[in-house]
């Protein structure tokens, strides 16, 4: 008896060691919507730290642009500049990068000027560009610009703040200088100027969509001429407007006193998300409501 409950023991042993083998095997062979589906849900940290790294044809799917429609890094203290471009230049890879057209960073310190540069500079047909929040130079604009002529939609939102009294134009001259077909600009928070803002309405002839809240330098009240301007503008967000629809903390309150990163850096998450053209969206139909999300 014993004899047999121990050949019985061994059959069930062997019987669970085939179905671990097969459920092995499974996981590699799974049907290609099933794997994208599973690889959408990991995220681009898991996928570029792990997932490529398992086989062949994960590495292939790793690859598919269907993946990178949106890509969202956690700001957890990984490499996310070198994220950014493995992501970019794997989605490079493929005969449907000509077609990305859409990148968004959100709160991505870890990307410097040349970080960004090198990613954008890949991206030629890129039309639109979102960066809230980041620490780059103000010269950001310049290179984005000339990187992306066919930009179109553009956001570098940062938080406002009414008691700094600081004032630069930089970033608003090249926007003005570097990106004439733009239709949608939102500059949250920006410490642009009268002047700044003069030479974006007067240059980038197309401009739509025009959102300046929390742009504390800015007083359209003190010029007739440039208020008269703004006033062509199809939907004009001033400096003052309610931002409850902005989706991030617009504004710092932070009254003169400095006290390290943590005073400096809004709280949130980092995201960086790419879209490919067909999640691109049709700038004449764009509405408050179709921007909440920025």
């Amino acid at each position: 008896m014993s004899s047999g409950g121990g050949g019985g023991e061994a059959e069930k042993g062997k019987e669970k060691k085939e179905e671990e083998e097969e459920e092995e095997r499974n996981w590699a062979e799974l049907p290609h919507d099933v794997l994208s589906v599973i690889f959408k849900k990991a995220g681009a940290v898991e996928i570029l730290m792990n997932a490529q790294l398992v086989c062949r044809p994960w590495r292939n799917l790793s690859l598919d642009p269907s993946i990178w429609k949106t890509m969202t890094c956690p700001g957890d203290g990984n490499d996310v500049e070198g994220m950014t471009k493995e992501a970019v230049i794997g989605a490079k890879a493929n005969w449907r990068t000509s077609n990305l057209r859409c990148l968004r960073l959100i709160s991505a310190y870890g990307i410097s000027d040349e970080g960004l540069c090198e990613a954008v500079g890949q991206l030629p047909q890129l039309e639109e560009l979102d960066i809230t929040f980041g620490s780059y130079s103000e010269r950001v604009c310049e290179y984005v610009g000339k990187a992306c002529p066919h930009l179109k939609c553009f956001h570098l939102n940062k938080q406002g703040n009414r008691y700094d009294q600081f004032e630069s134009d930089e970033e608003a001259l090249g926007i003005a200088n570097n990106m004439p077909e733009l239709r949608q600009l939102q500059l949250v928070g920006n410490k642009l100027t009268n002047k700044g803002l003069s030479e974006i309405v007067d240059r980038c002839i197309h401009l739509e969509h025009l959102d300046l809240r929390c742009c504390f330098r800015v007083n359209l009240d003190s010029d007739a001429n440039l208020k008269a301007k703004c006033a062509r503008i199809k939907e004009l967000r001033l400096p003052y407007d309610s931002t409850h629809d902005y989706g991030f903390m617009a504004e710092c309150e932070w009254d003169g006193y400095f006290d390290g990163e943590d005073d400096y850096y809004p709280s949130g998450y980092s995201d960086i998300e790419l879209m490919y053209d067909d999640l691109f969206l049709d700038y004449s139909d764009i509405s408050e409501d179709g921007y909440d999300i920025f």
